[in-house]
């Protein structure tokens, strides 16, 4: 190849290559900007006071609602029917049973 051939070979390849970076930057710097989510109102979960609930327990206890953006409210129960029916009352959103 000719050494006037290189040169244009290396003149087109830097003139790509800065077109792409300011293409990338333009993008960046022009990109839609994302409003924050408003905070969601609290779900009120119907837990009886049982073995089977612990893994509600536990979630809870480690932070894993507030970590996926969920404000969980626990509210206690002796027993699943109970919970149930607060559920079926509109006195919670959920109910382990």
């Amino acid at each position: 190849m000719s050494n006037f051939k290189q040169q244009k070979t290396k003149q087109a390849a830097i003139v790509l290559a800065a077109v792409a970076i300011l293409g990338a930057a333009a993008f960046w710097l022009l990109r839609p900007t994302v409003a924050p989510l408003a905070p969601l109102p609290p779900v009120t979960i119907a837990v009886p006071q049982s073995l089977n609930s612990a893994p509600m327990f536990v979630a809870k206890a480690h932070g894993l609602f507030e970590k996926a953006g969920v404000n969980v409210v626990n509210k206690p129960f002796v027993m699943g029917r109970d919970a149930l029916k607060s559920v079926l009352d509109g006195k919670a959103d959920l109910a382990l049973v």
